[in-house]
């Protein structure tokens, strides 16, 4: 996939929370993209959760939600290790 296939990246949680998009544009961590293509979303699982609570229509959608995804062991995976260090090599521009 390529990144102008990606219409949207969240960043959710910590890792999310401190980012501000052109600064990992910078390092590399994404390639120069529209800003309005990122959004930081902070702490994502509270507030699923807190739908969760008030909503019946959100409880029933995150019902269906285990049965569309799959587990995918990518340490088991021979060339996860090799192709993830080589992606860590950020770089500044």
């Amino acid at each position: 996939m390529s990144w102008e296939q990606i219409d949207l990246i969240r960043l959710a949680g910590n890792f999310g929370a401190g980012m501000d998009g052109e600064a990992e544009m910078r390092i590399g961590l994404f390639p120069p993209i529209d800003r309005d293509r990122i959004d930081i979303v902070g702490n994502a699982a509270l507030r699923g959760a807190a739908l969760a609570l008030v909503s019946k229509t959100v409880r029933e959608k995150g019902a269906a939600v285990p049965g569309l995804c799959s587990f995918l062991e990518l340490a088991g995976t021979p060339s996860f290790q090799m192709r993830f260090s080589e992606s860590m090599l950020f770089t500044q521009g």
